[in-house]
């Protein structure tokens, strides 16, 4: 199971969830193809350099029309880490392949397409070998635990299921950090003390200048 590091899993998944091939935060199906950080300036990279993109990304991309979806990867997991190494390597690939580093070079602004690498991709690949007769993924099924971004976020919802995801500026929000702070070392001190001890060997490297 993957968390991301500003992910707070209170409680542990619902077990439909957890025993699932695979899992994830919730389906993201609302993005425009023509927003600023979607696959468009990836593909039109490639195409300047004639490359071709894998073949699950062009079958998503033939069939999701005027929009792509995205598998939320805040938490994410299953019960197919042969799956998973597959996509984790599918997407490395496109990344740091030698032939591909011009195609990265002229893109502005990467920072901005790690959600295409990370949960595109990940949308894509499931999609892709769920149907094809011929994936040993064949069949695969998905489980998130919201059936959205709007119930993620839904306090009440959230709550239900333990989870907390620190959005944006939320991280920097000293309301925020102090409630997290308080309620960690009080559901799991020895952890808390852990964090701090780290915390505090960071901040002695940092003075050290290492």
């Amino acid at each position: 199971m993957h968390l991301d590091t500003d992910v707070f899993l209170w409680k542990a998944l619902p077990p439909n969830v957890a025993d699932a091939p695979i899992f994830a935060q919730h389906p993201e199906h609302y993005h425009a193809i023509d927003q600023w950080c979607g696959p468009v300036a990836i593909e039109d990279g490639f195409r300047r350099h004639h490359l071709g993109l894998p073949p699950e990304w062009e079958w998503a991309r033939s069939r999701w029309g005027r929009r792509f979806h995205e598998v939320n990867c805040g938490i994410a997991g299953g019960t197919r880490p042969d799956f998973f190494r597959y996509y984790a390597n599918l997407a490395l690939d496109l990344v740091l392949r030698r032939e591909h580093a011009a195609v990265w070079n002229e893109l502005p602004s990467k920072d901005a397409l790690n959600q295409i690498i990370e949960q595109f991709i990940l949308a894509a690949c499931f999609e892709y070998h769920r149907f094809n007769p011929a994936s040993p993924y064949r069949g695969m099924y998905i489980r998130y635990l919201f059936s959205s971004f709007d119930e993620a976020f839904n306090r009440q919802n959230a709550a239900r299921a333990g989870f907390t995801h620190l959005l944006s500026d939320a991280k920097r929000n000293a309301f925020v950090v102090d409630r997290l702070e308080r309620r960690v070392r009080e559901e799991d001190p020895a952890f808390y003390e852990h964090c701090r001890q780290l915390s505090r060997h960071r901040n002695m490297l940092a003075v050290a200048g290492v």
